[in-house]
């Protein structure tokens, strides 16, 4: 049977823990066996030394076919170690544009890929590979193409009314975001938007250190009372609160997928985005329905505006169907798998 380990800097919640839980749920339905570790657990110094030595052991020792990374740390960590280790297929997965990476780990990386320390280097989507064109030709080699596949959000058990969970009045239009609260979402240009937009409520299921600046930002605004800040949400929270949602925002700076917003599409709800080349690759079947529209990334103006628009010429529920059809249609899961399965393949080859 072909062993993988999947290596991630930190398990937390975000797109790669989504991710990484997908290939490992589909792949073990597939008879592969499938191991995910952290390199960083937290805790205090001596607690995280034992456990990164006991990662390295792993990698080293054991026998695995292939070592699938994500993040830069646990990235080259798996090319190294995995490479003394003899492990035959050292993937790593490129969660970040090369541009956001810490010049360190950027260098490292690159020094991996062009040595061969990195067998496979895998982005998941077409505008990813293109950020990588002026890398040296012996790492553009390695450059594979899988796009990332999506399982719809499941349906809530249990209807839950974040109205009035929440005090925003029933006629109030309802903008949802979800993701890390990072300088990377963004999420202060769709605050920003709600002093432009008068009785719009915004609500914003993540965590992470921008959390404290947004709120002292809606305060500042006279905003404060139309944000919500809901924290962390299972998929199935969030699943419910699309549905009572009546736009979805995403007005990230920068991304490899978009792994958040496509969900929101394959629900059908409509969508204003950062126009990001990515964003207008992952949402083309959206686009076609006339449900995402997109607006400047650093324009609050230009967020409020397209608002304001999508909101006037609301689409009508065959459209917002149709749209959730084909996003599901371009998303699908299975693809994804049987491209992974395909590079897999060759890893038992390499091991014989």
């Amino acid at each position: 049977m072909t062993r993988i380990l999947q290596l991630v800097t930190r398990d937390e919640p975000g797109g790669v823990q989504v991710l990484t839980r997908m290939i490992d749920a589909g792949l073990r339905d597939r008879d592969i066996e499938v191991a995910t570790l952290a390199l960083d657990i937290g805790g205090n110094l001596p607690a995280r030394l034992a456990h990164m030595f006991n990662v390295m052991r792993a990698l080293l020792v054991g026998r695995y076919d292939a070592v699938l990374s994500y993040q830069a740390a646990a990235s080259v960590v798996a090319a190294v170690c995995g490479w003394i280790g003899r492990i035959p297929v050292r993937a790593v997965h490129q969660t970040a544009m090369p541009h956001a990476v810490r010049h360190h780990w950027r260098l490292l990386d690159l020094c991996c890929g062009a040595l061969g320390l990195h067998t496979v280097i895998i982005a998941n989507s077409r505008a990813t590979e293109l950020a990588y064109v002026s890398h040296p030709a012996a790492y553009r080699a390695r450059l594979r193409t899988i796009l990332h596949g999506v399982s719809p959000l499941p349906r809530p058990k249990f209807s839950f009314n974040w109205r009035s969970a929440l005090l925003i009045p029933p006629q109030a239009p309802l903008l949802v975001s979800t993701g890390r609260l990072t300088p990377q979402k963004n999420h202060a240009v769709a605050v920003a938007a709600l002093a432009k937009l008068p009785s719009m409520h915004l609500i914003i299921a993540g965590e992470g250190s921008e959390r404290v600046a947004l709120a002292v930002q809606a305060k500042a605004l006279g905003v404060a009372d139309r944000l919500h800040l809901i924290g962390d949400r299972p998929r199935e929270a969030v699943a419910s609160l699309l549905a009572a949602a009546d736009l979805y925002v995403f007005p990230s700076i920068w991304e490899t997928f978009g792994l958040a917003v496509v969900e929101a599409g394959m629900t059908g709800l409509p969508i204003v985005a950062a126009d990001l080349p990515v964003l207008r690759e992952v949402l083309q079947p959206a686009c076609l329905h006339g449900l995402a529209h997109f607006h400047h990334p650093a324009d609050v103006a230009s967020l409020a505006a397209v608002v304001r628009t999508m909101l006037g010429q609301y689409p009508d529920a065959a459209c917002r169907a149709a749209s959730a059809r084909a996003m599901a249609d371009r998303h699908g899961i299975a693809p994804m798998l049987d491209a992974y399965e395909l590079l897999l393949e060759g890893t038992t080859r390499a091991s014989r």
